[in-house]
């Protein structure tokens, strides 16, 4: 089965410093006291950043479980798990749940939210125009509309998994994917979800924050 990863924030953090220091391919390395001075700022842009992105907290976990449907279609919920994770003062929160019909066909739904680091918001699937598709050497992307909300659904060549990635206003990201569901099903299903619900539960637009800026 294909899995939906997140990107720590942890990780995150140790990505920015090292794309904001001095050391990028391609640039000279500095050493000596300007070396360190330009680490010193780095690490607190880092940290303005992350002050800055805390002025958003995430939905609370309780809260994103329980916007999770018990059904969708003929599919019954059969699994619901959550975390919230860390990074200073910012946060992030994730629902994830598992959906089975009577022929034992799988859904995997995801609810994100990232708080006030839009990095974390943003897809894992390029973001298209309704009607507009991009193949790849797998499959194709293509941008849908789903109940008004900008949707991306990744079909793929082989295997039986097909993933629906929606954003539910200005952070909140859903993920759907099935496994021996056809595209068209899955975009009927997805049309299901109360997206406008989803999308009030964090109707805060992001700060504008700068975690990569080079010196």
């Amino acid at each position: 089965m294909r899995q939906i990863f997140v990107i720590s924030m942890v990780t995150l953090l140790a990505m920015t410093t090292a794309m904001s220091g001095p050391q990028a391919k391609g640039q000279r390395q500095t050493d000596g006291l300007e070396g360190e001075t330009l680490s010193m700022r780095s690490e607190i842009k880092v940290t303005d950043a992350l002050k800055q992105a805390a002025l958003i907290q995430p939905v609370a976990l309780h809260r994103l479980k329980e916007s999770v449907p018990e059904r969708i279609g003929k599919f019954t919920r059969s699994k619901l798990d959550g975390t919230r994770s860390q990074a200073g003062p910012a946060a992030l929160t994730q629902a994830d749940a598992q959906f089975v019909d009577d022929q034992q066909r799988l859904l995997q739904l995801s609810l994100i939210d990232p708080g006030g680091i839009p990095p974390l918001g943003k897809s894992f699937l390029p973001q298209l125009e309704a009607g507009v598709r991009e193949s790849f050497s797998r499959g194709y992307h293509e941008g849908v509309s789903i109940e008004g909300f900008p949707a991306t659904l990744e079909k793929l060549d082989a295997g039986q998994s097909q993933t629906l990635q929606i954003m539910a206003g200005p952070r909140l990201r859903v993920t759907l994917t099935g496994y021996g569901v056809e595209a068209a099903e899955l975009v009927e299903l997805a049309g299901t979800l109360d997206l406008a619900a989803l999308a009030a539960l964090a109707p805060e637009t992001p700060p504008e924050i700068d975690l990569g800026a080079k010196q």
